[in-house]
């Protein structure tokens, strides 16, 4: 049986703060948010932790969820 892919693509829309800390991610690898650290080892990890931002919270390196969005 073969599967067919299939994509969906959400639009979200991040405040001015929001983005600069997805940025700062994305360009870094790590960032410092809220007392707690969040890094990523590799590109695998970044699309996680990104896609993790864009939805409002991402796990930090201690496994603690941090809230990014107001």
């Amino acid at each position: 049986m073969r599967w067919k892919l299939v994509s969906t693509r959400y639009e979200v829309e991040m405040d001015r703060d929001e983005a600069r800390l997805y940025g700062m991610l994305e360009d870094e690898l790590a960032l410092g948010f809220a007392g707690k650290e969040i890094t990523a080892a590799n590109a695998a990890v970044l699309t996680g932790k990104l896609l993790q931002m864009a939805s409002g919270a991402v796990y930090a390196d201690s496994g603690d969820v941090v809230l990014i969005c107001n």
